[in-house]
């Protein structure tokens, strides 16, 4: 037996030897993501040294490079250069979020996009099924979308910015489905995707599912840094960049035009492609210039109309390059999601008669109402307006996830940095908090002096 297997060789993580399979590496990963996901690892866990690890274990360096690789690639440990390997932040929380909470006082954590127009949408619904041959939209169809539902996407994304035509617009069931069928269909287990530190959950989760690394590039309230993309261009085999220009989720930060600019210079020397996902475009009264339209051969444009239009018919474009469009094709008859005709055909219609562009005018007034509350009782912390959700720091010490805990004892319900947390963020103290989810004004109200109370208690 080699020196270093006694039991009490000091080791973060010592796997059970009568445990290990074959072959040995994959074996090894998965006793690691057991441990992980069961919490016996905690997140931002010092993992040990890979040489010592093969010490303790008598196996090859190379055997545990591998199974920390599969890890790695499963966004469950991440490393730092010139610190080691690391348990990602959010390897042992909930980043997947589906559910509203029907038992919540107050309801803030999934953000939910305004539910008194629905009356709207059944009417409109109502018009296209007594529109003559509207049984067809019953049968199998293309699952791209008909040429004349794409040239109204075409239009509809104009507004944001994006110029393109019928030809470059696949129709998704949603932005979640866009996202898959973009990373399944133009990234490859292993592939590194450049993120915010803190960015939408169901990526993270989707990125997960295809071993796809998350990489995250700092930034500050203008947004990621260019210089520290470049940077991290520099050192690590980035193939693609994560952006929400319009309003970051869950920070609700707003990229500048500078930022933009900048950002799109360093994009382009790195031959990174962009998967934009724009979903809050509609909420920004003074629009952001998208990098679609500086790098349109980069870029893979996503514009959902959940959160702007209806949140249960779920349809979003995508604006791609047309040199991408058969590896794209492949991906939405593959993924087997497609829009059903008539999600589809209503969500024209609304385009079509400008009923969405007054919908989304109403819902951009109801946020901005709803923030007012917001600011009215944290008067010095940072608010966007427009958003549907804002990003608030706790007190040093208190993490998102204990303070998500605490609100849940209460019934009020608030989601901790941690499920938004990608790679080294050691200072997960902050929550989202979704200002247009309660159902009242009178219940968000009550939500957020309940939060006050609580950040006054652990600041006495």
């Amino acid at each position: 037996m080699p020196i270093n297997s006694f039991d009490n060789y000091v080791l973060n993580w010592k796997p059970n030897r009568d445990e290990i399979g074959t072959p040995i590496y994959r074996s090894l990963a998965s006793l690691m993501e057991a441990d992980i996901k069961s919490g016996r690892l905690l997140a931002n866990t010092k993992l040990p040294p890979q040489r010592e690890l093969a010490d303790y274990l008598d196996l090859n360096h190379s055997t545990i490079t591998k199974a920390y690789k599969i890890c790695e690639q499963k966004g469950l440990i991440h490393a730092v250069i010139g610190n080691g390997t690391f348990v990602s932040p959010n390897a042992n929380s909930a980043s997947s979020i589906v559910n509203q909470d029907d038992t919540a006082r107050a309801d803030m954590g999934m953000v939910l996009p305004f539910f008194k127009h629905n009356r709207l949408i059944k009417d409109i619904t109502k018009e296209v099924l007594k529109k003559p041959l509207s049984e067809k939209l019953f049968e199998y169809s293309n699952p791209l979308g008909s040429q004349s539902q794409r040239i109204v996407g075409a239009d509809w994304i104009s507004q944001f910015g994006v110029d393109c035509g019928a030809d470059n617009i696949i129709i998704a069931a949603g932005g979640q489905n866009a996202l898959a069928i973009t990373l399944s269909a133009l990234f490859s287990p292993g592939d590194k995707i450049a993120t915010d530190p803190y960015t939408y959950p169901n990526l993270i989760a989707l990125a997960g599912m295809l071993h796809i690394q998350l990489v995250s590039v700092k930034g500050d309230r203008q947004g990621m840094l260019p210089n520290e993309l470049d940077n991290i261009c520099d050192i690590e085999n980035v193939q693609g960049i994560y952006v929400m220009t319009s309003l970051n989720n869950p920070t609700a930060t707003m990229l500048s035009e500078q930022r933009i600019k900048d950002l799109s210079d360093v994009i382009k020397k790195h031959r990174l492609l962009v998967v934009e996902d724009d979903a809050f475009a509609f909420s920004r009264q003074e629009k952001a210039t998208p990098f679609c339209a500086l790098l349109p051969e980069q870029t893979v444009y996503i514009s959902s109309l959940s959160k702007s239009v209806c949140a249960g018919i779920r349809v979003a474009y995508m604006r791609f390059p047309q040199k991408h469009f058969i590896k794209l094709e492949e991906g939405c008859f593959n993924i087997n999601i497609k829009a059903p005709s008539l999600n589809v055909e209503v969500m024209t219609e609304m385009i079509r008669t400008g009923a969405a562009k007054k919908l989304v005018q109403e819902k951009r007034e109801m946020a901005i109402s709803r923030n007012c509350f917001y600011s009215k009782i944290f008067p010095l912390a940072p608010c966007e307006p427009e958003s549907y959700y804002q990003w608030m720091q706790l007190p040093e010490g208190c993490s998102g996830k204990s303070f998500e805990q605490l609100m849940a004892d209460k019934r009020i319900k608030v989601f901790g940095a941690e499920r938004f947390s990608v790679g080294e963020n050691t200072k997960s103290n902050a929550i989202r908090i979704a200002t247009c989810s309660p159902a009242t004004k009178e219940q968000l109200e009550f939500g957020l002096q309940e939060i006050k109370n609580a950040l006054e208690h652990i600041l006495a």
